[in-house]
């Protein structure tokens, strides 16, 4: 089992026991703006994202940084503002949820662009944040889009829309900044 919490990644048995811990001194010392996804890769190590830092660091097993990218210095579409969710992908590059960015961004090995969803590509959805992501085995991309006019959407990778759902605030679809799918046999 996998936790972040502030500045700290742990791994825990089953029975909430420290297996490994894994201090990142490096990130802001504000909790809500240090890491807002990490998650354990095939080789044992990691990749988290630093919100306030708007970078992406890649940890080897032992927590060591053998990556670290800035996208401050990457030419984006929109300007990056606390990051929110990361993956890094079968073919090794880094897909990232820019938060105010308002898009989603894939990285190259060589920090270069090679694809981005943002709001002009979907102006139906009134893309203001992305947070978190999902992509399905399909490859299709379910985003949480906070104080967006459809806060949750899954996409394809021409950049389809393939549902939406209209946020309403009473039903208690409002303001997510993360989404998981919990089953895909529905």
């Amino acid at each position: 089992m996998l936790i972040a919490a502030n500045k700290v990644i742990l791994e825990l048995s089953p029975e909430g026991k420290i297996k490994k811990m894994i201090k990142i001194p490096y990130l802001r010392s504000e909790q809500r703006l240090q890491m807002k996804t990490v998650r354990k890769l095939s080789d044992g190590g990691y990749v988290i994202s630093g919100c306030a830092q708007n970078k992406i660091y890649l940890l080897n097993d032992k927590g060591m940084v053998t990556r670290t990218i800035d996208l401050d210095k990457i030419e984006l579409p929109a300007k990056v503002r606390r990051i929110h969710g990361v993956a890094v992908l079968g073919n090794g590059n880094v897909l990232v949820g820019t938060g105010y960015g308002a898009s989603l961004v894939e990285v190259d090995k060589d920090d270069k662009l090679v694809w981005s969803l943002t709001a002009e590509d979907l102006p139906t959805i009134g893309l203001k944040y992305v947070g978190s992501f999902v992509i399905r085995e399909n490859g299709n991309i379910i985003v949480a889009a906070y104080n967006s006019a459809y806060p949750m959407f899954e996409v394809d990778r021409e950049k389809n829309l393939i549902w939406k759902v209209r946020r309403d605030k009473e039903k208690g679809i409002d303001l997510p900044t993360a989404v998981n799918l919990a089953s895909i046999g529905f």
